[in-house]
């Protein structure tokens, strides 16, 4: 009964050891996936206040 419970006891732990690696794996992409969308977002509005900034010295001058 004892080795049984110990080899239940085995395989969970070894399951629960994938589970937890696969769940890092996972984060770690969506932390990439978050900086990104980050930088795609920060390249977007760096463009746009350049262009706005361009405007109004247009209007300015």
């Amino acid at each position: 009964m004892q080795a049984t419970l110990d080899t239940i006891e085995t395989l969970v732990i070894a399951a629960l050891a994938e589970v937890s690696g696969e769940l890092a794996a996972r984060c770690g992409n969506v932390a990439n996936l978050g900086k990104q969308t980050l930088g795609v977002a920060n390249t977007a509005v760096h463009g746009a206040l350049t262009e706005l900034d361009g405007r109004v010295q247009d209007h300015v001058t």
